[in-house]
């Protein structure tokens, strides 16, 4: 996060739907997973979640918010069913720019609802399918954000985008077995990056975030490992709201904007030694 990051605009011009007039819009794209240990935290994640929206919002109303919600269910490691849920690109002033309590759990009853009177639809997916779908998940929202952007009169566009992963995906080396390989995503991560100006960060819990995101194309700086505890996923949110505020009114952030989340997670580790 050196250099300010626009999509090829300069940042004295108006951004999309003009929300207040106080200058050119930050897009923020939020890929949300629970398929592992992080599900009995859905409470925690969604308190934490539209905690740092509220108080991004008392700072700037600039902001545009993309969410992407997914959730998988498991038996024995095995995975059953597979649910994602995304809105359209609203206004963080917008209630649908929060996440309703409760929300992960009635997508997965009505997955599990849908796999139960539409067996046929499965078939295929139980013996090969596991939580490798982060990638899948990643690429197609990139892909949907690109095919918007291109629709977008030059007015309506914003000028930086952020797209934020955060999951507590634990099964990613069976990744290979689907489209979006970690090749073609960070295919992807990469041409947005350049052409353009797109800031990627990943946050992920049980897994060495660091490697998983140098392996899609994202910068170990851009990345951190968060303890999969209710204060690990405050502190995770915490963090990644002030950076925000940061990105969005510099397009830059500091280096050290997870250093609070480390801080969090070596403390827990060292609890359990």
């Amino acid at each position: 996060m050196a250099e300010a990051k626009t999509n090829g605009q300069t940042d004295t011009r108006r951004g999309y739907l003009e929300v207040d007039g106080s200058g050119a819009m930050t897009e923020l794209i939020f890929l949300l997973e629970l398929s592992g240990p992080m599900a009995d935290l859905e409470s925690d994640l969604i308190d934490g979640f539209n905690d740092m929206i509220a108080r991004l919002r008392e700072e700037r109303t600039d902001l545009l918010v993309w969410l992407w919600k997914e959730i998988a269910g498991c038996i024995d490691h095995k995975e059953i069913t597979h649910c994602i849920d995304h809105n359209t690109r609203v206004p963080i002033t917008e209630d649908a720019a929060l996440i309703e309590q409760g929300c992960f759990t009635r997508l997965l009853t009505l997955a599990e609802q849908y796999r139960h009177e539409h067996p046929e639809d499965f078939v295929e997916q139980d013996s090969e399918r596991g939580r490798g779908g982060l990638f899948d998940s990643i690429g197609a929202s990139i892909h949907m954000a690109q095919l918007v952007h291109r629709e977008d009169r030059p007015e309506e566009r914003p000028v930086r985008t952020m797209f934020i992963i955060i999951t507590d995906n634990t099964e990613i080396e069976r990744a290979n077995q689907y489209y979006w390989t970690p090749d073609r995503v960070r295919e992807l991560v990469q041409q947005q990056e350049k052409e353009a100006g797109w800031e990627f960060v990943f946050l992920g819990t049980n897994i060495d975030a660091k490697q998983v995101a140098g392996d899609i194309g994202i910068p170990a700086e851009n990345a951190a490992q968060f303890a999969c505890d209710a204060a690990g996923v405050r502190e995770n949110f915490a963090s990644l709201g002030a950076m925000i505020l940061e990105f969005s009114a510099t397009g830059v952030a500091l280096p050290t904007w997870s250093r609070k989340i480390s801080e969090h997670l070596a403390k827990t580790q060292s609890g359990r030694s």
